[in-house]
């Protein structure tokens, strides 16, 4: 992300005035630190209030998919839960040049071929 993005900095949200007043849960980050401080930065609120930069960001080297003539291989790198949907590495753009078109049931299409 650094690099696409054009990311220089990271900051630590340690600003107890950017995140909920109540103890926070070791579970509900979302709710509790990243919203509040999101809400902040939308108000247009100095991110540099937020806490102080990390002084070495971890890169990570994520796996990335493969397209061939068969199609795309790829790997599930996230479940959004509660809702059940699977977060693939493969670029939306890859997958959209299979010819599957938006909203459509790609499990039942899958059948079609067979």
């Amino acid at each position: 992300m650094i690099d696409r993005d054009g990311l220089d900095s990271a900051r630590e949200i340690t600003n107890p005035n950017w995140t909920i007043q109540a103890p926070i849960s070791s579970t509900f980050h979302g709710r509790d630190i990243f919203s509040p401080a999101g809400a902040h930065l939308a108000a247009g609120w100095d991110f540099s209030l937020v806490g102080p930069v990390v002084p070495q960001l971890v890169r990570l080297t994520p796996k990335t998919s493969t397209t061939t003539d068969k199609g795309i291989a790829g790997d599930i790198i996230a479940l959004d839960d509660p809702f059940g949907s699977l977060i693939t590495d493969i670029p939306g753009e890859e997958f959209k040049g299979l010819g599957y078109n938006l909203g459509e049931n790609y499990g039942s299409r899958s059948t079609k071929n067979q």
